[in-house]
């Protein structure tokens, strides 16, 4: 029997890999739509208007889920073994993208100069509205889960979503301080929010509330954040 070349061989152990990433896919939607459909019947016992109220935020979380699950797959399918440093550019790029259309959430952070413009404007009796920056950079978001695909050759939806919590976050400035961060979160120099916020010379200042900052070195296993920031010591 002739032996398969090389190639070959790879391209059928990504075939392979790719249909069980896809029965787990499957799985776990089953599953999240299964505890969905368990938790709707357990709200029947309360009022009327409870039920309503909580069945649209499990309605939301579901839609949220199947949205996260969408670009997981899209994570997945992304990476290949052997992808050259353009070629995994270039699809960190499309999956930053994706990530930025994911719903977002404010993580408590507001300029000095947001809030003072803030406060001029509704002294004046004029209608002001925050820009919503994302603390971590598209391009940065894409490429680090690329090079977790290459670190540890796969990533699960758990992890994922805790990725999301991260690069999902967004804080409350102005428009021309969301265009100064631009310069310093390129994906090649940015190592974290606060660095590239004090570079800007942005100050920032912690709305009262219940808002959590979830940090990249708290989810991302120490093997991928030394892989991905080279000479940096790991956290």
């Amino acid at each position: 029997m002739a032996k398969l070349d090389p190639k070959e061989k790879v391209r059928r152990a990504a075939i392979r890999k790719a249909k069980s990433d896809e029965k787990k896919r499957i799985y776990a939607e089953g599953v999240a739509q299964r505890k969905v459909q368990r938790a709707i019947k357990a709200l029947a016992k309360t009022t009327a208007l409870e039920t309503k109220r909580h069945a649209n935020q499990l309605a939301v979380e579901l839609t949220r889920q199947k949205r996260r699950a969408i670009v997981h797959r899209m994570v997945l399918a992304a990476y290949v073994p052997g992808m050259d440093a353009e070629e995994l550019k270039m699809a960190g790029r499309k999956i930053g993208t994706l990530i930025f259309e994911l719903s977002f959430r404010f993580m408590g952070w507001k300029s000095a100069a947001y809030l003072t413009t803030k406060a001029e404007k509704k002294q004046a009796g004029e209608a002001f509205q925050p820009t919503h920056e994302h603390i971590y950079p598209r391009q940065f978001d894409g490429e680090f889960l690329m090079c977790h695909m290459i670190t540890m050759g796969d990533l699960s939806f758990d992890l994922f979503c805790d990725y999301m919590d991260v690069f999902c976050q967004t804080a409350h400035v102005l428009n021309n301080e969301n265009k100064t961060l631009e310069k310093y979160q390129k994906a090649d120099i940015f190592i974290s929010p606060e660095t590239a916020y004090d570079a800007a010379g942005i100050k920032v200042e912690q709305a009262s509330g219940n808002y959590t900052f979830y940090r990249l070195e708290e989810v991302a296993p120490p093997e991928v954040l030394c892989s991905f920031f080279g000479r940096r010591s790991c956290l």
